[in-house]
């Protein structure tokens, strides 16, 4: 009888654990829906949800990290608090996933996270720290160490969760469909002017499209990061209704970038679609290239057509330095970043002080506009780079993009050779991606962006994936 009370006992303990966690669940509910944070009580149940769903596909949550990246300007929780945002939650959550199943199941998490591209991160990562620790700006440095140790998990997931369905199927067509989505939301925000979707409404001077995007300029990034993808696909898809569909998304995409009015957009857009155009010609049959001109031809017709004079006018005031404020700013960026290089030029004055070193310079004055902060930013990644971490920094920031693209090479090789021609594309057109963010990291201080990063893992992913295909 005790025996049989005891097991009863025991049952009842789960139903007891259950019953307490509803109750507390229900409690947080009623309490979020007194205060003035009542909207944030449908959290609740969608952690709830979203918990179970990264138990049992913790890849589920890096994908929905690298979908929410077109919509980053409506990803926080908070006008208030900015930094609290989807991403980051979704992020964490994973994380916790992954160590808790590495430590029930044993999972070789090691195994899964090599790379030769370690051989390089974390010296750079080393490098940052030194230059942090002799930094006369600690806080902005540190806060810099803290966004590299999030590019570093970014970079882990795509080695942990990019299996070869995630690498040729989910991951590319997640990229493009978000893109154009956000792409298709510019369009809407510029046709009938709405304000969440463009910048520079309240001027009525110029307004840019931004999309679902915190700004234009890094929204044609992102825009032009997605091209070689949909070449890829409208060369390899089987399907007719999937190509036409690709078509329409690498037009909506294009539309989008022009207008962003983004001179640099414009520039890397040229030259990103240059170099997929001669990747893929030997693609094209002879009797294709006269029909493919033809379109090309009438593509410009219409564009000069349909496209506004003040994006031509924009376009053309990138040679007018002496009269364009804007260059001119940019171009003082150079001259900062020497005479800050010339004093600190092996491990710099520490991540993210250039844009405190430009505050104390003359040229803060001469460019000060009303009601924007003094601090800016040196629009190039690696004018960013060289200043904070210095020569040691910048070589082995350098070392790393190079490692990454010998890495894409070795795996197109090893793919051809064993007579996978998509695969090989496929890792191409990753590489031209790769390209475009690097042509982009010239023109923004976008060192943190998650493409970039994902891009660097999907190097050794491709190599890993050739090594591992057979004829």
């Amino acid at each position: 009888m005790d025996k049989a009370a005891g097991t009863r006992q025991k049952s009842d303990r789960p139903r007891f654990a259950g019953s307490l966690g509803y109750s507390a669940l229900t409690g947080l509910v009623v309490v979020l829906l007194a205060t003035p944070y009542y909207y944030l009580a449908i959290l609740v149940p969608l952690l709830i949800a979203g918990g179970v769903l990264l138990l049992f596909w913790p890849e589920l949550g890096f994908l929905l990290v690298i979908a929410a990246e077109p919509f980053s300007e409506y990803t926080s929780l908070s006008d208030r608090y900015d930094f609290l945002t989807v991403t980051k939650f979704v992020g964490i959550a994973t994380v916790l996933v992954i160590a808790l199943r590495t430590a029930v199941t044993r999972f070789n998490l090691v195994k899964k996270l090599g790379s030769p591209l370690w051989a390089w991160l974390a010296p750079f990562f080393l490098a940052v720290v030194i230059s942090t620790l002799w930094s006369d700006f600690p806080l902005p440095s540190w806060d810099f160490v803290r966004k590299l140790f999030t590019d570093y998990i970014i970079f882990s997931m795509t080695l942990l969760f990019v299996t070869a369905a995630f690498f040729h199927r989910r991951l590319p067509a997640t990229i493009i469909v978000c893109t154009a989505a956000s792409s298709l939301l510019s369009i809407a925000g510029m046709a009938f002017n709405i304000p969440w979707f463009v910048m520079d409404m309240q001027s009525k001077q110029l307004m840019r499209a931004q999309g679902a995007a915190y700004d234009p300029n890094y929204f044609a990034m992102m825009l032009t990061f997605s091209l070689p993808l949909l070449a890829h696909f409208i060369f390899f898809v089987k399907k007719p209704a999937t190509r036409l569909v690709c078509i329409l998304c690498l037009a909506i995409n294009l539309l989008g970038i022009v207008l962003t009015y983004s001179r640099g957009g414009a520039l890397v857009c040229g030259a990103v679609m240059l170099l997929t155009f001669a990747a893929y010609l030997p693609r094209l049959k002879p009797g294709l290239i006269g029909f493919l001109l033809m379109g090309t031809l009438l593509a410009i017709t219409a564009a000069l057509a349909v496209i506004p004079e003040s994006y031509w006018e924009r376009q053309k005031s990138v040679t007018q330095v002496a009269t364009d404020r804007a260059l001119g700013r940019r171009l003082s960026y150079y001259t900062v970043a020497w005479n800050a290089f010339v004093e600190a030029p092996i491990f710099g004055h520490g991540p993210d002080a250039f844009r405190h070193l430009f505050e104390r310079s003359h040229y803060a004055s001469a460019f000060h506009r009303e009601g924007v902060s003094d601090k800016r930013a040196a629009h190039n990644a690696y004018l960013e780079i060289l200043v904070g971490t210095g020569l040691v920094g910048l070589t082995l920031f350098t070392g790393l993009v190079l490692a990454a693209y010998r890495l894409f090479f070795k795996a197109m090789r090893k793919f051809r050779e064993n007579g996978l021609e998509e695969s090989a594309s496929m890792v191409k057109a990753y590489m031209l991606s790769h390209t475009a963010m690097l042509l982009a990291l010239g023109m923004l201080s976008a060192q943190h962006h998650k493409y970039f990063w994902l891009a660097l893992g999907l190097s050794s992913v491709s190599m890993r994936l050739a090594s591992a295909s057979k004829q």
